[in-house]
């Protein structure tokens, strides 16, 4: 996923014409030269992911969670897996504090921590540039995304 956003930042934060795109072409440039980068390459324990983190692939019965829908399953790291599942778009209906209490079942250590919010704003990244408007266009849904990358940035 680092090398599609390297990839797709690149001919979408060409067009900062806008005050919001020059604001994520400024935070871009920060955060690629963060730290960031370098805590998504170190090497962790792979784990078997759902790979499809959309929230009606999750089915609770209020007993018993189940998950469906294994078509983009395989080898991945537990962060991403968390990160791919709470900064979905579709996850933006659960409130950030449910998900805090997740991350706070999931993540034992600081270094746990360290590397979900890395992966959270990598998620971030890739759906603020995968909704991206044409040029000139205005589109609410890429503003909601910005707005919630932003959020993320400073969390």
């Amino acid at each position: 996923m680092i090398h599609e956003v390297q990839e797709r930042s690149q001919t979408c934060l060409a067009d900062d014409s806008s005050p919001l795109g020059k604001e994520l072409f400024t935070r871009w440039r920060r955060w690629v030269g963060g730290p960031d980068i370098a805590v998504l390459d170190r090497v962790s324990p792979p784990v078997f992911g759902q790979g499809d983190p959309n929230v009606s692939n999750y089915l609770w019965d209020g007993t018993r969670l189940r998950v469906v829908d294994f078509e983009y399953a395989g080898w991945s790291n537990r962060y991403h897996e968390l990160a791919l599942l709470v900064e979905h778009v579709q996850s933006r209906a659960t409130a950030d504090d449910h998900w805090s209490l997740l991350e706070d079942l999931l993540c034992a250590t600081e270094e746990d921590r360290v590397r979900t919010r890395a992966a959270r704003v990598l998620v971030a990244w890739y759906w603020t540039l995968e909704f991206w408007p044409a040029p000139g266009a205005d589109s609410e849904r890429f503003i909601r995304q910005a707005e919630r990358l932003l959020h993320v940035l400073a969390g």
